[in-house]
């Protein structure tokens, strides 16, 4: 299983590099990795033909390759935008909380060589030597603490005054005496236990040169954003309203058979049918759009309640601090380090809560650069809207607020939303859009309306925009389940949307998802007019069986073997003799080629001088017969 996963990844990886090879003569420059991603979601369509055998497949991977290519080209359409957003989001959102763990390790990387100065002096030999290293102390305390600057001369003596008040300088030098580990994790500790003193010196107004207010900045910069974020989403809503209502416009529901069965019907022409294709595609990236945007707010205000929290945290360990130095000349060490050390803890959470804050922030503005690529024609939207203006999700579901879904089929549970013991914690299928809608649409995102009732099919749960949907689901679910994943076969930018990933690859070997139903007309009216009668002619010889040519054959070939004689009799001696005469075949020879040839001189030459002369004077002498 494994060797089998290395050469499918061999296969994609060179793939990757034969794209990036064809994309540099036309001037194409796309990231390497989203190509590498573009590629997979591709992949798991299996009528590609692209196998493990790259040789045998190599005119498949071609075909690949050249569909890539155009993909790629085309900068500005929304299917590869979506994707590219999809990528983004995905190295940056789904891994945002390696950042803090990165920042903090690049801040340590770059203070290495000060603390390797530090650990590497294990016998100071004069004062300056101590004084020297207490510095080299406070500055690497205070950059890693992210209290100031050190090079600053209030922070500097601040730092020093509070870095003193730990260790003096006989322990200094004991300090220097210590193990390479135990130097580097003393170091640790003293960060810790400093920086606590100062921010407790600030609490005091004691001191707290450069120390920024994070909890203030912190509500101020998540409120700023949050409402930046806000009117980034209420624009892209207001196109989602519009693009959701020429989808919905654009398709009717039809009834036909003696079953009562219902299917969605287009009801524009040719060419609005391409526009309407572009205008779902729109859809599907603002869709992304908003999923994205609300998952940011949502981390928003995670950040700003464990804020809250920490600063909460913060304030009470600043109190129990109180108590235990409040009107004592000398407190043991033993009492109040460990809470400093807790109070620079929490300190380096309200940090780490800003990096987290600057890094959504740059989300957005990338979220806003994406929209930006994207070409929507609002004049040309509200021409197809006509009068008619357009509808929000809410005004959706309010119409079909009243209505009930049933089912057909027993395998498919249908159960009020009120059933539900925590409504909060449903899954719905395809994030709650109308899962037969989307598959007769091919793309269309219509949402689904819970109020209405909940299908439960396998544990999968599935909402519906009409009830007639929920009626042609339960015929065949099966069906529609997999039609579903045949769209995210062609549809590469839906799969990481509906979060049909994971189902894909477990079908990854089956090639046909649907069948291609067949109408069997049994009868028909037709009216056809002829431009002349034709004589009938009968043919008295004709056989249309060819056994009887065979007969017939035979009969033949056995007359052939016969002799014929004649007889007379008293009665018949009135009939004529019929004489015949037959010539026999005779040979003859007919001459249609004749065989010719015809000799050419033979080729001779003699060089003059080559012997008996002196000097250089040689001539050829030629002695072919003449023709």
């Amino acid at each position: 299983m494994q060797n089998e996963m290395d050469v499918h990844h061999n296969i994609e990886r060179n793939i990757v590099k034969e794209i990036m090879r064809e994309c540099y003569p036309k001037k194409i420059y796309p990231n390497e990795n989203f190509v590498a991603y573009f590629i997979k979601l591709l992949l798991l369509d299996p009528n590609w033909g692209v196998t493990d055998d790259f040789v045998t497949s190599r005119e498949n991977v071609a075909k690949f390759v050249a569909f890539v290519i155009r993909k790629l080209e085309d900068k500005n359409d929304p299917k590869l935008i979506t994707l590219e957003m999809q990528f983004y989001f995905t190295c940056n959102l789904e891994n945002i909380n390696n950042v803090v763990k990165k920042n903090r390790g690049e801040i340590l990387e770059r203070l290495v060589r000060l603390k390797n100065e530090i650990c590497r002096v294990n016998n100071p030999d004069s004062e300056s030597d101590v004084d020297n290293i207490m510095k080299l102390i406070v500055f690497y305390i205070t950059l890693v603490s992210g209290l100031g600057n050190p090079m600053e001369n209030e922070v500097y003596l601040e730092a020093l005054a509070a870095f003193k008040s730990v260790m003096n300088e006989e322990e200094v030098k004991e300090f220097m005496g210590f193990s390479l580990a135990n130097k580097e994790a003393h170091l640790s500790q003293l960060v810790r236990v400093v920086g606590g003193i100062r921010l407790f010196n600030k609490s005091c107004d004691l001191g707290g040169a450069q120390i920024l207010d994070l909890p203030t900045l912190l509500d101020q910069a998540v409120y700023s954003i949050k409402e930046e974020v806000q009117a980034v989403l209420k624009k892209i809503m207001d196109k989602v309203n519009v693009l959701t209502t020429i989808v919905d416009k654009s398709y009717v529901l039809d009834q036909e058979g003696d079953h009562g069965e219902f299917k969605m019907v287009c009801k524009l022409s040719n060419e609005e049918e391409l526009n309407i294709e572009e205008i779902k595609d729109l859809l599907i990236f603002y869709r992304q759009c908003e999923l994205f945007i609300r998952r940011v707010l949502e981390e928003l205000q995670n950040i700003e309640d464990h804020s809250n929290d920490i600063y909460e945290g913060f304030q009470l360990t600043l109190k129990e601090i109180f108590q235990i130095v409040n009107v004592k000349i000398a407190v043991p060490a033993r009492m109040v380090f460990p809470l400093f050390e807790v109070l620079s803890n929490k300190w380096t959470e309200l940090q780490n809560q800003v990096m987290l804050l600057t890094r959504y922030s740059k989300i957005i503005t990338n979220l806003i650069g994406f929209s930006k690529n994207v070409n929507f024609n609002k004049e040309q939207m509200d021409s197809i809207l006509e009068s008619t203006g357009p509808h929000t999700d809410a005004q959706r579901l309010q119409e079909t607020a009243n209505l009930r879904i049933k089912s057909l089929n027993p395998e498919v549970e249908v159960t009020k939303l009120q059933n539900f013991p925590n409504i909060d914690d449903i899954y719905l299928q395809y994030l709650g859009f109308c899962s037969w809608k989307l598959v007769k649409t091919k793309g269309g995102l219509i949402p689904g309306n819970p109020s209405m009732g909940v299908a439960t099919y396998k544990k999968m749960n599935f909402v519906f925009s009409v009830p007639q949907a929920c009626l042609e689901f339960s015929r065949n679910p099966e069906e529609l389940v997999h039609e579903v994943l045949h769209l995210g076969r062609k549809k590469p930018h839906l799969i990481n949307f509906l979060l049909i990933k994971g189902q894909l690859e477990g079908v990854a070997d089956v090639a046909e998802l649907t069948k291609v139903k067949g109408h069997v007309k049994l009868t028909q009216d037709k009216k056809i007019q002829t431009k002349y009668i034709s004589r009938s002619k009968i043919d008295r010889n004709y056989y249309w069986n060819v056994w009887d040519l065979k007969r017939q054959a035979l009969q033949l070939a056995n007359l052939s073997k016969r002799k014929t004689v004649s007889t007379q009799t008293h009665k018949s001696h009135f009939i004529n003799t019929v004489n015949t005469q037959t010539y026999e075949m005779r040979d003859k020879e007919i001459q249609t080629k004749k065989d010719n040839y015809t000799n050419v001189p033979k080729p001779s030459t003699f060089i003059f001088g080559l012997r008996g002369r002196r000097d250089d004077k040689q001539f050829t002498i030629d002695l072919t017969r003449p023709v």
